[in-house]
């Protein structure tokens, strides 16, 4: 039954059937047959309306069964139980797993620099061989929220570059610093992802920075070392340790999504 919560459909379906002489494992080994991953615990629990005792098997029991296996897939999924049982039962995630795309790097910045952030995300591409994305092109929708927007770019990458020019003084600007800023505090793998970004020309002075990023080193397009630099900050395994710690959240929302799922 756990494995068959925690969507482990092929190996749930393997010990089902090598336990043949369970009444009560011949039925949840037809259920699994019959639903595949469709599976879940409506299914499961239909061989309580049947009769109240199947093969000496009282209805009671399945419940605990039950009640049991549903238990034991909320302490994998807040892995809260301990972490061997965890490693055995927890399956790996895919990018297949998940709809929303990662990015290795986000460029916010203001609707005027929209040419400048497109021409700086094909650059920082090209130099760490990765895929980005700039809010203007990926995340703003019309007739949603901004800030919403800003969310889902911040949730969705490993870095986030703000692109500080002198469009950079609005309260757009002020929000999208402080939300960066944030998310990088409350999540400790997400330490040190915001970097200032500075454009060869009309670039933002560094007296004239946001408080919250005057004490952070900018990656500076004028710099003669500025693919290095961004090789160094955007660091192939810093993103692949973050998009592993991504891909887990997204799995564990997807399977948050389908027990909801009636």
């Amino acid at each position: 039954m756990c494995l068959i919560l925690l969507k482990r459909i092929g190996e749930a379906h393997a010990k089902l059937t090598a336990n043949s002489d369970s009444n009560i494992g011949k039925y949840l080994a037809e259920m699994v047959k019959m639903h595949g991953e469709c599976v879940n615990s409506s299914h499961i629990g239909g061989f309580k309306s049947t009769d109240a005792n199947i093969g000496g098997f009282k209805s009671t029991h399945a419940n605990m069964l039950l009640d049991i296996a549903r238990i034991f897939y909320v302490l994998v999924q807040e892995r809260l139980c301990d972490k061997s049982l965890r490693d055995q039962t927890s399956p790996e995630p895919s990018q297949s797993d998940v709809e929303e795309t990662f990015y290795d790097f986000v460029i916010l910045h203001e609707a005027e620099d929209a040419d400048e952030a497109q021409r700086l995300k094909d650059k920082l591409e090209r130099i760490i061989s990765g895929v980005g994305a700039t809010f203007s092109d990926d995340f703003a929708q019309p007739g949603r929220s901004t800030l919403r927007c800003m969310e889902d770019a911040i949730e969705n990458l490993a870095f986030t570059l703000l692109l500080l020019t002198q469009n950079f003084i609005s309260n757009h600007s002020a929000t999208s610093a402080d939300s960066a800023i944030v998310n990088s505090l409350e999540n400790r793998h997400k330490m040190n992802s915001v970097i200032p970004l500075l454009p060869r020309k009309n670039c933002l002075l560094r007296k004239s920075f946001p408080l919250v990023l005057q004490t952070k080193v900018p990656l500076d397009k004028s710099r003669r070392m500025f693919e290095h630099n961004a090789q160094k900050a955007i660091a192939t395994e810093k993103v692949a340790t973050q998009k592993k710690i991504w891909m887990i959240k997204q799995h564990r929302k997807k399977l948050v999504e389908e027990q909801r799922t009636p």
